[in-house]
Formats: C-alpha cells, sequence, structure tokens
C-alpha cells in the first residue's frame, strides 16, 4: 500500500476529522481566555488577569496535549515510515525526483513533518489570539 494510501484512510475517518474540529474548538477557547486575561491586566484588574491567565495556562496544556495524543500521534501511525515501499520508492527514482522523495523520508522518519504540525497548531492559536485581541 502506499503512502498516499494510508495517509487518505486515516484521514477519511469520522473520528479524525471529530479530533481535528476539536482541537480547533481548543484552540479558539485558549485564545478567547488569553485575550480575557490580557485585557484584564490591562484595565488594572490584576487578581483576575493573573487568575484568567493561570485558567489559560492549564487550558492550552490539555489542548496541546489533546492535538498532540488524538492528532499528530495517529498520523505518524498511520503512515507507516518504516514501511519498507519508503525506500523503494526513493531507490527507484533518479535526479531531483530521488532527492525530494529522500527529504520526504527523513522529514517523516526524524518525525521534523510532526513537530512543525504541532509548530503550525500554535501558531495558528497565535493568529486566533490576535484576531480576537484585536476586536476587544
Amino acid at each position: 500500500m502506499k503512502r498516499r494510501d494510508f495517509i487518505a484512510n486515516h484521514f477519511m475517518r469520522k473520528d479524525f476529522i471529530e479530533d481535528v474540529m476539536k482541537s480547533v474548538a481548543w484552540t479558539t477557547l485558549c485564545s478567547a481566555v488569553f485575550t480575557m486575561s490580557m485585557a484584564a491586566l490591562k484595565s488594572g484588574e490584576y487578581f483576575q488577569g493573573v487568575v484568567v491567565f493561570i485558567v489559560f495556562l492549564w487550558l492550552s496544556t490539555i489542548s496541546f496535549m489533546y492535538v498532540a495524543v488524538h492528532v499528530v500521534i495517529p498520523l505518524d501511525s498511520a503512515m507507516y515510515p518504516a514501511d519498507p515501499y519508503w525506500d523503494e520508492k526513493a531507490n527507484s527514482l533518479t535526479g531531483l525526483d530521488r532527492f525530494f522523495e529522500i527529504c520526504k523520508v527523513f522529514l517523516v522518519r526524524k518525525r521534523i513533518f510532526y513537530l512543525s504540525s504541532i509548530m503550525g497548531y500554535v501558531l495558528y492559536a497565535n493568529e486566533v489570539t490576535e484576531y480576537l485581541a484585536e476586536k476587544l
């Protein structure tokens, strides 16, 4: 079975789509709580701002763990990077195609792809936070 078939099968499962949507909801919730804490601190309500910021840290930790456990780690398992097909395809290509294929295999096997996925999630949360902060 080819890599894209592993990934497509994983993406089409209902629970994966639900997990991605839940992680987006967690991100929005964390961003709203962060914005509320910054607004309270700016208005001089330090106790309320600190308490809400502690709630934000707690929620963002849970959110990050949720994304790692339910989205990124299952995606890693679905791709089966130890499958011998990964190396077979690179061996059958030549030139730039072979170089790009070797780069893809390296990025997935060394978990760089998943690290960048998590960083994309964090950057998305940052954008939502900035948007909410502008509207407040």
